[in-house]
Protein backbone atom coordinates (compact mmCIF):
# COMPACT_ATOMS: atom_id res chain seq x y z
CA UNK A 1 0.00 0.00 0.00
CA UNK A 2 1.11 3.52 -0.77
CA UNK A 3 0.77 6.25 1.88
CA UNK A 4 -2.24 8.53 1.54
CA UNK A 5 -1.50 12.20 2.21
CA UNK A 6 -4.36 14.53 3.13
CA UNK A 7 -5.21 17.66 5.09
CA UNK A 8 -7.24 17.12 8.24
CA UNK A 9 -10.62 18.77 8.56
CA UNK A 10 -10.97 19.53 4.84
CA UNK A 11 -13.30 16.66 3.92
CA UNK A 12 -10.73 14.96 1.69
CA UNK A 13 -11.23 11.66 3.56
CA UNK A 14 -14.26 10.11 5.22
CA UNK A 15 -15.41 11.64 8.50
CA UNK A 16 -14.40 8.57 10.53
CA UNK A 17 -10.76 8.96 9.49
CA UNK A 18 -10.82 12.75 9.79
CA UNK A 19 -11.94 12.44 13.41
CA UNK A 20 -9.62 9.60 14.51
CA UNK A 21 -6.27 10.62 13.01
CA UNK A 22 -5.81 13.71 15.24
CA UNK A 23 -6.11 11.46 18.29
CA UNK A 24 -3.39 9.09 17.08
CA UNK A 25 0.36 9.28 17.68
CA UNK A 26 2.99 8.79 14.98
CA UNK A 27 3.77 5.09 14.57
CA UNK A 28 0.39 3.96 15.91
CA UNK A 29 -1.63 1.36 14.00
CA UNK A 30 -5.40 1.52 14.49
CA UNK A 31 -8.18 -0.65 13.14
CA UNK A 32 -11.46 1.21 12.77
CA UNK A 33 -14.98 -0.02 12.23
CA UNK A 34 -16.59 2.94 10.50
CA UNK A 35 -20.39 3.12 10.40
CA UNK A 36 -22.06 4.42 7.23
CA UNK A 37 -22.80 7.83 8.78
CA UNK A 38 -19.03 8.33 9.28
CA UNK A 39 -18.16 6.86 5.86
CA UNK A 40 -20.09 7.14 2.56
CA UNK A 41 -23.65 6.91 3.88
CA UNK A 42 -26.64 5.99 1.74
CA UNK A 43 -24.90 7.02 -1.50
CA UNK A 44 -21.89 4.74 -1.13
CA UNK A 45 -18.94 5.18 -3.49
CA UNK A 46 -19.93 3.32 -6.64
CA UNK A 47 -18.67 0.85 -7.77
CA UNK A 48 -16.25 0.17 -4.91
CA UNK A 49 -18.33 0.74 -1.77
CA UNK A 50 -22.00 -0.16 -1.49
CA UNK A 51 -24.62 2.16 -0.03
CA UNK A 52 -24.86 2.00 3.78
CA UNK A 53 -21.64 -0.04 4.03
CA UNK A 54 -19.76 -0.36 7.31
CA UNK A 55 -16.04 -0.10 6.60
CA UNK A 56 -13.12 -1.76 8.33
CA UNK A 57 -10.09 0.51 7.96
CA UNK A 58 -6.54 -0.03 9.17
CA UNK A 59 -4.45 3.10 9.61
CA UNK A 60 -0.73 3.22 10.27
CA UNK A 61 0.10 6.84 11.04
CA UNK A 62 3.50 7.48 9.49
CA UNK A 63 3.84 11.24 9.98
CA UNK A 64 2.02 14.46 10.76
CA UNK A 65 3.35 17.44 8.88
CA UNK A 66 2.40 21.06 8.38
CA UNK A 67 2.25 24.32 10.24
CA UNK A 68 0.44 24.73 13.53
CA UNK A 69 -3.28 24.82 12.91
CA UNK A 70 -2.86 23.30 9.45
CA UNK A 71 -2.02 19.65 10.03
CA UNK A 72 -1.78 17.11 7.27
CA UNK A 73 -1.54 13.39 7.87
CA UNK A 74 0.21 10.59 6.04
CA UNK A 75 -1.41 7.28 7.05
CA UNK A 76 -1.39 4.20 4.88
CA UNK A 77 -4.31 4.03 2.50
CA UNK A 78 -7.55 2.74 4.07
CA UNK A 79 -8.59 -0.72 2.93
CA UNK A 80 -12.42 -0.94 2.76
CA UNK A 81 -13.82 -4.47 3.01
Amino acid sequence: DQPLRFRLGRGSVIRGIDEVVPKMIVGEISRLIVSPDYAYGSQGFYPTIAANATLIVTIHLLAITGRSGAQSANPTAPDPR
